[in-house]
């Protein structure tokens, strides 16, 4: 009997290995002016970014903020948090948030956004509040000397002296 040749068997080649992603990591970034005064407003700059290879889900922003600041959209509030949801690998959420200042100090945000794939990541941001500046008192004084004696039809003498009195 004719023996055939053996089969020769290639070995099985992997396919090439792809490149591991990372997880999602976020970076946060609160920023705004640092002083303000009093009776007036101190907006924040929020900046979230994934700097991960992954999506990061169910992202959640909470600002827990100073009882001498108020948020308009809650006026009774001493935090906020809101609902971010995904974001996908190099996406950035910003948001601006504007608070009332009702009083003198340094006034904190403390700023967290979890997150499901990781930590949680904060940051805080002050603002030195200042008393308003006092509203100055503008007054005038103004008075005309006395006529001693004058002739119709002649020219008489008077002096006005106009005084500031005010602040």
């Amino acid at each position: 009997q004719p023996t055939s040749p053996p089969i020769q068997q290639n070995p099985i080649t992997p396919p090439p290995a792809l490149p591991a992603t990372g997880p999602a990591r976020l970076e946060l970034k609160v920023t705004g002016p640092p002083q303000a005064a009093v009776g007036g407003t101190a907006p924040i700059q929020i900046s979230i970014r994934n700097t991960g290879d992954a999506p990061a889900t169910g992202v959640v922003l909470r600002d827990d903020f100073d009882p001498k600041l108020s948020f308009p959209a809650q006026p009774t509030s001493k935090g906020i948090e809101r609902s971010i949801g995904v974001l996908a690998p190099g996406q950035t959420h910003q948001e601006e948030l504007t608070f009332y200042v009702n009083a003198e100090g340094r006034l904190c945000h403390h700023v967290t956004v979890k997150f499901a794939e990781g930590s949680p990541v904060a940051k805080s941001h002050c603002v030195n509040a200042v008393g308003a500046a006092a509203q100055r008192q503008g007054g005038l004084k103004v008075s005309i000397s006395e006529l001693a004696a004058a002739t119709l039809g002649q020219p008489a003498r008077l002096t006005f002296t106009v005084e500031n009195t005010g602040q």
